[in-house]
């Protein structure tokens, strides 16, 4: 009896029937993006990066863009935040600052 109530619960978890996230959370969007200004010149430094970044905790998404020597990244925020991304970058070998806002 004790294993059927457990594989029933591991059920309703895995199938979303229980929330474990507070009320707080829900309804927060899960991804951010921030944009950085990384000194990439080369194909060779946008595989390093590539290679590399998403592998950082929370990274959903990330474009290496050469031509504009800039790095855009999705992340989850209650998982890293932009300074951790940027340090993780630099610890590559690359100057990184958080791009300021076109307008």
């Amino acid at each position: 009896m004790k294993k059927l109530v457990i594989i029933i619960a591991l059920a309703l978890f895995a199938a979303g029937g229980l929330n474990a996230a507070p009320e707080s959370q829900q309804g927060k969007k899960n991804t951010e993006t921030v944009v950085y200004d990384v000194n990439v010149h080369c194909h060779n430094c946008k595989a390093i990066i590539e290679r590399h970044i998403p592998f950082e905790r929370g990274i959903k998404d990330m474009d290496v863009d050469l031509d504009g020597q800039r790095v855009t990244v999705k992340y989850d925020p209650r998982k890293n935040d932009p300074d951790a991304i940027a340090e993780a970058i630099r610890q590559l070998g690359y100057t990184c600052t958080v791009a300021e806002p076109e307008e």
